[in-house]
């Protein structure tokens, strides 16, 4: 017996869903933390391959600071593939009643973000850390609530055993 099973024998199918989506609502949050080093450093490494690719005298220099900009990219790259494959744990719709906006749609914000060529200045730098912040945020207190309504759907389970037994 796995133990997906084991978990849905004892506490059930929407202990089990619930569990599944805190996992994924974890993964997210962890990806969306690790964004903002990568995004910072291919754009500072774009700006001095830049400057130092206009300065015949630092050739050897452009070559390092490419290597380096390719390294930050494929960090990068690597996010957002991780990004594009969260986007199907969660369902494309918010909850009807929520003023939030559901965990696809902040996906794909954070992606149309980091498409090539919009962030191009520090203020969108900040911009992009303070929606992905407070991203983060709402994910921190959704994963709260997921993990009280867990705990309490476990405990009358148990209590539901107690009065059979």
């Amino acid at each position: 017996m796995s133990a997906g099973n084991e978990v849905t024998d004892v506490y059930g199918t929407d202990v089990e869903r619930l569990t599944a989506l805190r996992a994924a609502e974890t993964a997210l949050k962890k990806t969306l933390a690790g964004l903002s080093n990568p995004v910072q450093g291919v754009m500072k490494a774009r700006i001095s391959l830049r400057k130092a690719s206009a300065d015949p005298d630092q050739a050897g220099r452009a070559e390092l600071l490419e290597k380096t900009l390719t390294k930050k990219q494929a960090e990068l790259d690597a996010l957002v593939a991780e990004l594009e494959t969260l986007k199907a744990s969660f369902p494309a719709a918010g909850e009807p009643d929520s003023t939030e906006p559901s965990k696809a749609e902040i996906i794909a914000g954070v992606l149309n973000a980091l498409e090539p060529g919009k962030l191009k200045s520090k203020k969108d730098f900040m911009e992009f850390t303070s929606t992905v912040r407070t991203f983060t945020q709402i994910l921190f207190k959704e994963m709260g609530i997921l993990l009280t309504t867990i705990k309490e759907l476990k405990r009358a389970q148990a209590s539901n055993d107690d009065d059979e037994a």
